[in-house]
């Protein structure tokens, strides 16, 4: 997705309008270093279907992003 690449690349977004804290959170938790960055595919089967493809790329860049 565009708007994820340009997150990715250092583009300015205010990820809280379109992921809550909430989101996030079950996100990072399903990206747990005990868990591994695993494939887009297996970290949805985790977070289940009230978080999109698109909230987990999101966070996967946020986290890209701090390193």
């Amino acid at each position: 997705n565009h708007l994820t690449q340009w997150y990715a690349e250092g583009g300015e977004l205010e990820i809280e309008n379109l992921v809550s804290k909430e989101q996030e959170k079950i996100i990072s938790e399903a990206m747990d270093k005990k868990h591994g960055f695993q494939k887009l595919k297996e970290i949805k089967e985790r977070v289940g279907d009230g978080i999109s493809y698109e909230q987990i790329r999101l966070i996967w860049a946020k986290k890209k992003r701090e390193g």
